[in-house]
C-alpha cells in the first residue's frame, strides 16, 4: 500500500521540479528582455544627450538595481525552489495546479493526500489505507508532468528577441552607438566633453583693428556636419554671419571704437571667447622743419613749426621732425 503512495509522491515531486524549471526558463526570458531593453534605452539616451555625471550615476544605479530585483525574483528564487531551498510548493498546492490541467482527477488527488494526512493521525487506519491505496492506483496512469508545458514559455520570447536582435544589429553596424555611451555610464562619476561635429578656423591673420575702422571677421567651418547658420554672440545679442561660400562665413563690424569680446555660436555649440583688439588711430601732434642755408646766402638757419609752406634758396638742407601719438 505504502509503495503506491510513494509512487504518487514521486510523481508529484517530478511535477514540482518541472514546474519550477518552467518558471526558471520564463524568468530567464524576462530577465534578458528587461536587461537588453533598458540597456538599449539608457545607452540611447546617453548617446544623444551626453548627460551630466549626476544623471549618469542615477541611471547606472537604477539600471543595476532593477536588474538585481528581477534576477532575484525571476531566476534566483525559482532556482532555490527547484533545489528545495527554503519554502517550496506543497503537495496539495501541486495537486490543485495539476487539477487545473486534469480536472477529472483533481478531487481524487486532493482527497488522497488529505486521507493520507488523516491516516497519520491513526483515524480508522486500515480503512483509510485501503482507500488511499485504491485511489493512488487509479492515479498512476495520469502523467502529472504534462501539466507543465515548456512550450508555453515561447510566447514570452517576443519580448526578448526583438531588443536582442536590435542590440546585435547595432553592435555590427555601428558599435560606437553602444560602446561609447556604455563607457560613460560605467565611468558615471567622470566628466566627459562632447566631441564637436565640426571645427572653426579664424581666417584673419590678425585680430586687431584701427579705431573707427570697419573690421571683417572671416571664419571657416571644417567637419562632416556643416551648420545651417552661424552667429556672433556679444553682450547677450546674437548677430548672424553672412555666408560667403561653402563652409566660409563673414561678419563686418562697423566703426569699432573699443575692444570687441565675443563668441561664435553654430547649431548648439559655442566657440570662444575671442577678442579683437582695437588700436587708437595714429595722429600727428606736431612737426617742425629745420632749414640750413648755404653759405653764399649769408642767411641764418631757421626752424618752422607746423607749416610746410616756405621758400628756400637752392642748396638749402631741410630736416623734418614729426611728433606723433599712437603709432606702432
Amino acid at each position: 500500500m505504502q509503495e503506491n503512495y510513494n509512487i504518487l509522491i514521486r510523481k508529484l515531486d517530478r511535477f514540482i521540479r518541472k514546474y519550477y524549471m518552467s518558471r526558471l526558463f520564463r524568468g530567464v526570458i524576462w530577465f534578458v528582455a528587461v536587461f537588453v531593453f533598458f540597456f538599449l534605452l539608457i545607452t540611447a539616451f546617453e548617446y544623444y544627450t551626453w548627460s551630466s555625471p549626476r544623471v549618469r550615476t542615477a541611471l547606472f544605479y537604477a539600471y543595476v538595481g532593477l536588474n538585481i530585483l528581477i534576477l532575484i525574483r525571476l531566476i534566483i528564487m525559482p532556482l532555490f525552489k527547484l533545489f528545495r531551498v527554503g519554502k517550496t510548493m506543497g503537495e496539495e498546492e501541486a495537486a490543485s495546479i495539476i487539477g487545473e490541467h486534469f480536472p477529472e482527477v483533481r478531487d481524487k488527488l486532493i482527497n488522497t493526500l488529505q486521507l493520507k494526512k488523516l491516516s497519520k493521525e491513526n483515524i480508522a487506519l486500515e480503512l483509510l489505507e485501503a482507500s488511499i491505496d485504491q485511489k493512488t492506483k487509479s492515479l498512476h496512469p495520469v502523467p502529472f508532468v504534462r501539466a507543465v508545458d515548456y512550450r508555453k514559455n515561447r510566447k514570452y520570447l517576443k519580448y526578448a528577441i526583438p531588443p536582442l536582435l536590435l542590440l546585435i544589429i547595432l553592435l555590427l553596424a555601428s558599435p560606437s552607438m553602444i560602446t561609447a555611451p556604455s563607457k560613460r555610464l560605467i565611468r558615471h562619476r567622470a566628466e566627459f566633453e562632447r566631441p564637436l561635429p565640426f571645427t572653426l578656423h579664424i581666417l584673419n591673420d590678425r585680430m586687431e583693428a584701427v579705431q573707427y575702422d570697419d573690421y571683417t571677421l572671416r571664419v571657416e567651418v571644417v567637419g562632416e556636419q556643416m551648420p545651417a547658420g552661424m552667429y556672433l554672440s556679444a553682450n547677450t545679442n546674437l548677430i548672424p554671419f553672412r555666408k560667403e561660400a561653402s563652409g566660409v562665413f563673414s561678419y563686418t563690424m562697423n566703426k569699432l571704437q573699443h575692444d570687441m569680446h565675443f563668441s561664435i555660436v553654430a547649431e548648439d555649440y559655442s566657440f570662444g571667447p575671442y577678442s579683437i583688439r582695437v588700436l587708437p588711430r595714429p595722429v600727428v601732434t606736431n612737426y617742425e622743419v629745420s632749414l640750413t642755408y648755404p653759405r653764399y646766402t649769408a642767411k641764418k638757419n631757421e626752424v618752422f613749426e607746423n607749416t610746410g609752406d616756405f621758400v628756400v634758396p637752392e642748396g638749402s638742407f631741410a630736416e623734418w621732425k614729426v611728433i606723433t601719438r599712437d603709432t606702432r
